[in-house]
Parts: structure tokens; sequence; C-alpha cells
């Protein structure tokens, strides 16, 4: 990080956690801690803690972080994504899961079943 101060906005609520992102750094403050996200992860991250709690279709996804269509490639790309923002969460017990032939759900792992 830069020395600017840092202006973070969007609270989400998560389980325990409140989480606070800054776009222009492209991380999120968990529990007082910086996670750091590359461009499209961050596009994916922030697309899923806006939807927390519902599924979001993989062609949103897609559109959002590779500004294309869906197709076998996209996915397979868009699934290796999704496992590098599930190591970055995983300290904090937040998920990503796939949803068969629909898409992603972001969820706190605690006290949750799917």
């Amino acid at each position: 990080m830069d020395s600017q101060p840092t202006q973070f906005s969007s609270k989400w609520h998560l389980g325990e956690y409140v989480i606070q992102r800054c776009d222009s750094h492209r991380v999120l403050l968990i529990d007082s801690t910086l996670v750091r996200f590359t461009p499209t992860e961050y596009e994916l991250v922030t697309t899923l803690f806006e939807q927390s709690g519902k599924p979001v279709p993989f062609e949103q996804l897609v559109h959002r972080a590779f500004h294309c269509e869906l197709d076998h490639d996209m996915r397979r790309l868009l699934d290796k994504h999704l496992d590098r923002i599930r190591s970055k969460l995983r300290p904090f017990s937040i998920g990503i899961y796939c949803i068969v032939r629909y898409g992603y759900i972001l969820l706190s792992e605690k006290n949750t079943r799917i």
C-alpha cells in the first residue's frame, strides 16, 4: 500500500465479521486484516460479497470479471480464480461454494450447512 490513507467503503456483514472494501487498492479489510486481490479476483470477490448469501450465476461472474460470454474455457478460468480467492478467505472461515449448473455462493462456513 502507498502512504496515502486508505478509504474504505461498503461494509458487509458475514458471520462474525464486518468486511470493508477499498476499491482503489483492491483490498478487503476482514477482522482488521488487509486481504489483497488481483484485479480479476477483486471483481469476482466483490460481486460475491455484494450478493452474499445468494447464488451468483456463472454468466454474471464471467461477464463482470472478463467482460465476455461464458464458455468452457472461461468457466475453467473462473474456477481457477475462485480457487485462489478461496485460499485467501479460508483463514476467516468464509467459503465459496459451487451451485451445480448455476453459479457460486459466498457463505460464512461457521454454522452453515449446504
